[in-house]
């Protein structure tokens, strides 16, 4: 569950609609975000064809669903009448609503060479529903995410990525394909942007 009062969130915003499994019919899954400029560190990017030294931006979007609570009130019998426990002394009503986290995207921006790096971009696996490439979920979230970081970094050219983020690589490498992206170097794929 996230807070709606924590600092680190700088923004949030409307991502994609997508059907969600435990979720029922298609909704909106909203996003979270975070940036923060660093310092590189040697060896962080060693299979990106990046820079090492200087400054990168740290970039966070954490996709979430509101999830409505309810309460209903049960009155249970002292001994159960056939098949039956208790009884329904209060409506089922709407008590209060929660964000349910489900998966990460970060990446790396590299403005002195207009690239991205990103690092990962996942729902987690309970809220995936069959193969990554048909997945709406995942899609969205992909599609989602390289927006806002364009939108951000508008000078942006290239997009990069692990070539095998998840357990499933052959899933995996099909939707980045979906998105657009293919083989660059040994270990990373790419589009041009």
């Amino acid at each position: 569950m996230l807070s709606n009062d924590d600092p680190y969130w700088q923004d949030h915003r409307e991502l994609f609609m997508a059907t969600i499994p435990r979720f029922g019919p298609e909704q909106t899954v909203w996003g979270r975000t975070h940036v923060q400029e660093e310092r590189s560190r040697d060896g962080v990017f060693r299979t990106y064809p990046l820079p090492t030294k200087g400054t990168r931006v740290y970039a966070c979007l954490t996709p979430y669903l509101h999830e409505v609570l309810y309460t209903t009130t049960i009155a249970l019998y002292p001994r159960p009448r056939g098949t039956a426990i208790g009884e329904t002394v209060t409506p089922a009503e709407a008590s209060e609503m929660q964000t349910v986290k489900l998966g990460n995207a970060f990446a790396y921006v590299f403005p002195q060479v207009q690239t991205i790096a990103i690092w990962e971009a996942y729902l987690y696996g309970h809220y995936r529903q069959g193969a990554l490439p048909q997945d709406g979920g995942m899609r969205g979230l992909w599609t989602a995410f390289e927006r806002w970081l364009l939108a951000q970094w508008p000078e942006t050219t290239l997009l990069l990525t692990h070539d095998h983020d998840i357990d499933m690589p052959d899933q995996y490498q099909a939707l980045l394909a979906v998105q657009g992206f293919g083989p660059w170097t040994p270990g990373v794929w790419g589009k041009r942007v």
